[in-house]
């Protein structure tokens, strides 16, 4: 081997790491003032879903022994109240994501591929399809 041919590497060539394209993209991000959405815990959520439940089952209980069928009849629309707020929190958070999605430039097809990783059925996919052509973007 010749002293020459003894530094082969090109070292014209730096490739960045991949930290710092992430630090390039997030800079990026905070000049169009995109933010992403914070992520809901499920940790959190599952003891919020538990804590919610055992509460309302007691409320009903209670509900009914006192007041007899009327009482259960408050307790069972208290139960769909929450039901109906929580698919609601949970929609809008979709909803929220999303429109974050489009602001960084996600197409339709990126999303759905997405979807079909993650979906059990494919009812979940044309639901999230929809979903994907119902959000609009507002431009500021």
């Amino acid at each position: 081997m010749s002293k020459n041919n003894r530094y082969s590497k090109q070292y014209m060539y730096n490739r960045q790491s991949k930290g710092f394209q992430q630090n390039q993209y997030k800079h990026v991000m905070k000049e169009k003032n995109i933010t992403a959405p914070k992520a809901i815990s499920e940790k959190k959520l599952r003891t919020t879903a538990i804590v919610v439940g055992i509460l309302w089952i007691v409320a009903t209980v209670f509900l009914w022994v006192y007041f007899r069928w009327i009482g259960l009849l408050i307790g069972l629309l208290i139960g769909a109240a929450i039901l109906g707020g929580a698919f609601f929190f949970l929609r809008s958070k979709q909803r929220e994501m999303i429109t974050y999605y489009k602001k960084i430039g996600m197409t339709e097809e990126m999303y759905v591929s997405e979807m079909k990783k993650r979906a059990k059925n494919p009812k979940e996919v044309d639901a999230a399809r929809k979903l994907w052509n119902k959000v609009e973007l507002k431009e500021n």
